[in-house]
């Protein structure tokens, strides 16, 4: 039956021989039934037609009806099982109720914390779980921008079970503190190498050796160039000398797993939470607790209300562990060369020189590097006229 109609309320199969298949099909057009010839000679009838289309048959031509078939002829067949009807009450009941709660809440069109509006929302009663009829969505969109400071303008739209949340951001304009008079310092030792002007007076040239706090681009503009004072602007690369240094300690103490529990298990069923397992309390303190969330889908295709989070206590126990020369080495050289590369991020390295030495307690790596970057920071002042 491919009518849904046929399918919740009922229909039979009407079957005749192929030869009387044309008094089938008058009857059907004379009796204004809408049903489609199957096999040349059997067409589904609605539970509805088919007494009028037996009584209209009986006596005509031989035919045979089937049983009950769709939806009633199941449960008809299903009536003494008395579990499986149960079970598509509360399958049917859970459908239809949970078809007009929300099942997620989307939020798009800003990079923003989406978490947060998600929370906000939730105070307003946008939420997993939350009955579609009882959410007033104009209202809560008027409240929502009334408090927030960063959403210029939302919308709350329903798609199906599906809350999606469009918002824009507001715009926001922060007045910059006004510098009206700067120099341009340096900011550690080196030897210029090049400099930029482009607003100042360059009290430096290249070649110059400069300390740190020394004036290399002056706002005060001398009196045979005009005079006057202004906000110094331009850049300054000098060649510099760094140290940088790694260490590593003979005696640690390390974690060693020896174990992992599952301490709780909840489904999160359209806002309801269910435990199935909860025994955090028996857990010995020197663990690990990892936090698992999980959608479920259906057929991997479909997102489904239901959210599995699984808490896991890894259990370890402390040990002390005396390294050798090569892992010392190596953990000292690992540690000296990220501390290098997080400080020269926005240098140019001209050359390394790098020494190790073991001490009582491990070893200690150092390098002396030479680099190129600018050295210049604004250092402002002020005038009383």
């Amino acid at each position: 039956m491919g009518r849904i109609d046929g399918i919740l309320f009922g229909y039979r199969t009407f079957s005749v021989n192929k030869n009387n298949a044309r008094i089938l099909v008058n009857a059907l057009l004379s009796l204004g039934i809408t049903s489609k010839l199957k096999n040349g000679s059997c067409c589904d009838v609605r539970l509805a037609d088919t007494a009028k289309l037996r009584m209209y048959l009986n006596g005509l031509v031989d035919f045979s009806e089937s049983e009950i078939l769709g939806l009633p002829g199941f449960l008809y067949k299903n009536r003494r099982r008395y579990l499986s009807f149960v079970g598509f009450l509360v399958a049917t009941f859970t459908f239809f109720y949970a078809s007009g709660a929300v099942w997620d809440v989307r939020v798009v069109g800003t990079d923003r914390d989406t978490e947060k509006i998600k929370s906000d929302l939730s105070l307003l009663g946008v939420n997993e779980g939350a009955r579609w009829n009882k959410l007033k969505l104009d209202d809560i969109e008027t409240e929502f921008l009334a408090y927030s400071d960063d959403v210029g303008w939302i919308n709350v739209n329903r798609r199906g079970t599906v809350a999606y949340v469009t918002v824009k951001p507001k715009d926001i304009f922060y007045e910059e503190e006004k510098v009206l008079f700067s120099n341009i310092v340096a900011d550690r030792d080196g030897i210029i190498e090049e400099i930029t002007v482009k607003k100042g007076y360059a009290t430096v040239k290249p070649g110059d050796v400069v300390k740190k706090g020394d004036i290399l681009i002056s706002g005060v503009i001398p009196g045979e160039l005009g005079g006057g004072f202004l906000r110094a602007e331009g850049s300054v690369v000098a060649r510099s000398f760094e140290t940088y240094r790694g260490d590593a300690v003979k005696k640690q103490t390390v974690k060693v797993y020896i174990d992992e529990k599952k301490s709780e298990v909840t489904y999160k069923i359209l806002g309801f939470s269910i435990n199935l397992l909860k025994n955090s309390g028996n857990l010995q303190s020197s663990c690990d607790i990892i936090e698992n969330e999980n959608v479920c889908e259906l057929f991997g295709r479909y997102t489904l209300p239901v959210r599995k989070k699984t808490v896991t206590a890894v259990l370890y126990e402390l040990q002390a562990v005396e390294l050798s020369c090569d892992e010392m080495v190596f953990l000292a050289s690992q540690r000296l060369r990220d501390n290098i590369a997080l400080s020269l991020s926005d240098a140019e390295l001209l050359s390394i020189r790098t020494v190790g030495a073991y001490t009582e307690d491990g070893y200690t790596m150092t390098a002396s590097v030479t680099v190129l970057r600018d050295i210049g920071k604004e250092s402002k002042f002020e005038k009383d006229f």
